[in-house]
């Protein structure tokens, strides 16, 4: 990859690494180094201005006792000033730092002037809390690993009230929006099928022949340069849907092809995100009455229940169908229906979750990859070593046995991941009062 193609895949992931806080794919780890490296290196306190005594309470048990005998207020938290009904957006929309597609600069801007924990008012949401350290996120996420509770979601939960066929039974809409008992009751039940094996090994074939098309494709867009064309990013998309649906929806879709209908799931897809954020962030208008942003998020997420409705339909149909004696391996739809406490209703609602955040994540997880991969070139000759050594010249299948020698490839996903995860921002609620920082922070706070 030359150096222009370095440049447009890095100016295509900034543009997608906007402020969208969530995503399907954990986070590997929080640690801020931003080197291509598997070693762990730590911010040092000295950079925040910390004390060394609040920086070691942080790292121990023993020192964490100390730390809570001389906690400081909430109210002491610094940030951005404050006003009245506007809160803290006249401050935020000033800062040099503001962009409203990439949120993320001004929350490093605010980490570099506050330290590693500072606060920000927001109209609607409230007082909302930022913190950097690893141990403040690792003693954030232990405190609320039982039942989180992410509080985003709710003009999702809006837009699921607001359907005209009342297909959504209140505190029963999926995995994005609920917490607690009612989140637990699906993901319980869904992920002992999303993270099998078993799974991927059954699609193995059909994905690697989607790639291989895929990988045919970009070579036919390559311009004299031989270098691809700066819209890279709508033509993983493409990618990402065609493998998504083999999966989601049991079929291809022809996005590869230009297909109306895939061309129609990614614009939705995308919609779905960017609607989301418009309306969590700023004035929540929706809030009061039906704004243009909550519309405009109602129509994307229409056209996905209606592709799932349809799918979930015929698979049901296909389903009841099959006789009694009939020992066929059951696909991916066909054994989330037939899982005990899953209703028809859940499956089809978690098919749009998956809609909606399977394809950015997987298109800008890819893009962090061939960017790491195109500045480190050496890193580049050895993974591709691994797969001339694994894979030979290609003309034999993709199977598991394969995957599982590709350990090089798989460390090289982990690492741009931990470098550019695909969230900027992980949401909790606490459930009670904690100690972050230092700070004392109450029950029921927002964090980030």
């Amino acid at each position: 990859m030359g150096v222009r193609m370095e440049n447009v895949l890095w100016t295509i992931a900034r543009r997608r690494y906007s402020a969208f806080p969530w995503t399907l794919t954990t986070i590997l780890s929080t640690h801020p180094t931003r080197s291509w490296t598997t070693n762990s290196v730590s911010s040092s306190p000295h950079r925040y201005g910390l004390s060394s005594l609040r920086w070691v309470a942080g790292c121990s048990t023993k020192a964490s006792m100390i730390e809570e005998t001389y906690l400081r207020p909430f109210s002491e938290i610094p940030g951005p000033r404050s006003w009245p009904l506007l809160g803290s957006l006249p401050s935020m929309a000033t800062n040099p730092a503001f962009d409203a597609n990439r949120l993320p600069r001004l929350m490093e801007r605010y980490f570099e002037e506050y330290g590693p924990i500072f606060r920000i008012v927001v109209p609607g949401l409230g007082i909302i809390v930022y913190i950097s350290n690893p141990q403040d996120f690792e003693r954030l996420i232990k405190e609320t690993s039982k039942n989180p509770v992410r509080p985003f979601f709710d003009s999702l939960r809006r837009v699921r009230e607001l359907n005209e066929d009342n297909f959504f039974q209140k505190n029963c809409m999926g995995i994005f929006v609920e917490n607690g008992e009612e989140w637990w009751r699906v993901r319980s039940r869904v992920q002992t099928h999303i993270m099998k094996p078993s799974i991927v090994n059954s699609y193995l074939p059909r994905m690697e022949e989607v790639a291989n098309e895929f990988i045919v494709k970009l070579a036919d867009q390559r311009d004299h340069k031989r270098e691809l064309p700066e819209d890279l990013l709508h033509e993983l998309f493409k990618w990402a849907l065609e493998s998504l649906c083999l999966v989601v929806l049991n079929r291809r879709v022809g996005c590869l092809d230009n297909n109306e209908e895939g061309q129609r799931i990614i614009e939705a897809s995308v919609g779905m995100l960017n609607g989301i954020s418009d309306c969590e962030y700023g004035f929540q208008w929706w809030r009061l009455f039906n704004s243009p942003n909550l519309r405009q998020l109602k129509r994307h997420h229409d056209v996905l229940l209606h592709v799932a409705m349809k799918t979930m339909i015929q698979t049901k149909k296909d389903l009841e169908a099959r006789e009694p004696n009939d020992d066929t391996k059951l696909n991916f739809l066909e054994s989330l229906l037939a899982t005990p406490g899953l209703s028809f209703q859940d499956v089809v609602i978690f098919l749009v979750d998956l809609l909606t955040g399977g394809i950015d994540t997987s298109s800008l997880t890819t893009v962090f990859i061939l960017y790491h991969l195109a500045i480190n070139p050496e890193k580049q000759s050895l993974l591709q070593e691994e797969l001339d050594q694994v894979l030979g010249d290609g003309s034999y299948p993709l199977t598991p046995q394969h995957l599982d020698k590709l350990r090089y490839t798989k460390a090289c996903i982990k690492e741009s991941l931990r470098m550019c995860p695909l969230t900027s921002i992980l949401n909790r609620q606490t459930q009670h009062d904690i100690c972050l920082n230092g700070y004392s922070v109450p029950q029921g706070q927002p964090c980030s």
